[in-house]
C-alpha cells in the first residue's frame, strides 16, 4: 500500500534560492505546455529536446508528465460537460454545465520521482540548476524516528517539495508491504472512528490511542463471542492508519 511523509526540509540562504528558482521554473513549465495544448497544439510526443527551460532534464520530464495528467484531467471533465448538456437537451431543459476552465498552477511546487532524489541519514540529495549546469544539492532534513523506522526498509516514490507556513517541506510517497489477511471463517470489523486530532501534547494522544486500541480488542473480542464470530489476531485485521501509529513509542 502507499503512503505519504511529511518531511521538515532546513536548507540554507543559497540553498533556498535555488529552490524557489526550480520551483517556479517547473510552474511556469507546466503552465506553459497545458496552455500550448489547450491552443491545439499536441504535446503527446514531446520531449526535454523541444523544451526550453532552466531546469534539469529529470525535472523537465516531471513537467511533461505532469502537464499531459492535467490536460486529461481537463478534457475527462469537458466530456462530462457535454454528456450532460447532451442530457439536459433531451429533456428540453435550458439549464446547461458550464465547462470548466483550464487549471493554472499558481502554488509553487517541484515534483521529483524517485530515481532522481536520494535520502540519506540527516540529509537529501535532489538535481536543480546551478550556473546553468544541473548539479545535486545536499539539503539538511529532520526524521523522527518513526519515519526513520518507515524509510528503513520503504520503497520510495515520488517526492514533493512545497512551502507551508514560510518552511520548505518534502512530501515524500512510499510503498510499504499490506499483511496479509486471513479469510478462513467470519470476521467482523468494528469502525471506531478515529481520526487524527491536533494535540500540542504528543505524549497524551499517544496514549488515548494505545487506550482506544485496548479497549477496541476487549469489546471487539465480547462482541464476537456473543454472535459466534470468530475474532482475528488484532494485530493482522487493524487498519494501515493504526499500523503506521502504533509503531510510536509511548513514552
Amino acid at each position: 500500500m502507499q503512503l505519504s511523509e511529511t518531511v521538515k526540509v532546513y536548507p540554507t540562504e543559497y540553498q533556498k534560492t535555488l529552490i524557489i528558482e526550480t520551483m517556479t521554473e517547473y510552474i511556469d513549465l507546466v503552465n506553459r505546455l497545458v496552455s500550448d495544448a489547450a491552443s491545439g497544439h499536441s504535446i503527446a510526443k514531446t520531449t526535454t529536446a523541444d523544451l526550453h527551460a532552466d531546469l534539469p532534464s529529470a525535472l523537465a520530464n516531471q513537467c511533461i508528465r505532469d502537464a499531459k495528467s492535467i490536460v486529461r484531467k481537463h478534457c475527462k471533465f469537458c466530456h462530462k460537460a457535454v454528456l450532460k448538456n447532451r442530457s439536459l437537451a433531451k429533456r428540453s431543459l435550458v439549464v446547461r454545465i458550464k465547462a470548466p476552465n483550464l487549471p493554472i498552477r499558481r502554488k509553487l511546487c517541484c515534483y521529483i520521482n524517485n530515481q532522481n532524489y536520494k535520502m540519506k541519514e540527516n540529509g537529501m540529495e535532489f538535481p536543480v540548476m546551478i550556473n546553468g549546469k544541473s548539479k545535486r544539492i545536499s539539503v539538511p532534513v529532520k526524521l523522527t524516528e518513526c519515519q526513520e523506522s518507515l524509510f528503513s526498509d520503504a520503497k520510495f516514490g515520488t517526492m514533493r517539495i512545497v512551502i507551508k507556513n514560510n518552511r520548505f517541506v518534502a512530501q515524500i510517497v512510499y510503498e510499504r508491504v499490506e499483511p496479509e489477511l486471513k479469510t478462513d471463517g467470519k470476521i467482523m470489523g468494528i469502525d471506531l472512528g478515529i481520526k487524527f486530532c491536533r494535540s500540542t501534547e504528543f505524549v497524551c494522544y499517544q496514549q488515548t490511542l494505545e487506550q482506544c486500541m485496548v479497549l477496541f480488542r476487549e469489546v471487539s473480542a465480547e462482541v464476537a463471542k456473543r454472535l459466534s464470530y470468530q475474532y482475528p489476531p488484532y494485530d493482522e485485521k487493524i487498519s494501515g492508519y493504526v499500523v503506521r501509529h502504533k509503531t510510536f513509542p509511548i513514552l
